[in-house]
């Protein structure tokens, strides 16, 4: 998780030996940024490189199942048709 801090306060990140005064507009993550939001000396941050992540899967996940639907739909109709000359197939099978 990553926070960006809107209230100053002392704290120690993660990869840091000290404690220091974490001001305010800095970047944070890790456990400090899941304390400093949960007593709202922060609030949630996301970079531009997560958001362009998280979309570049939703839209994946949304051609993938239109793709599914084309094909599902395909397939139906194929065997409506087969149904309807009368080959013997149907839909069932």
């Amino acid at each position: 998780m990553k926070a960006k801090v809107v209230k100053a306060f002392p704290g120690r990140p993660d990869k840091e030996a000290m404690t220091r005064t974490i001001t305010v507009g800095e970047i944070i993550d890790g456990d400090l940024a899941e304390v400093a939001v949960r007593e709202k000396w922060a609030k949630p941050h996301r970079d531009n490189a997560e958001i362009a992540s998280e979309k570049a899967a939703k839209d994946a996940a949304a051609e993938a199942k239109a793709d599914q639907q084309a094909a599902e739909k395909t397939a139906t109709t194929e065997a409506e048709k087969n149904a309807a000359e009368g080959d013997g197939k149907s839909i069932d099978q």
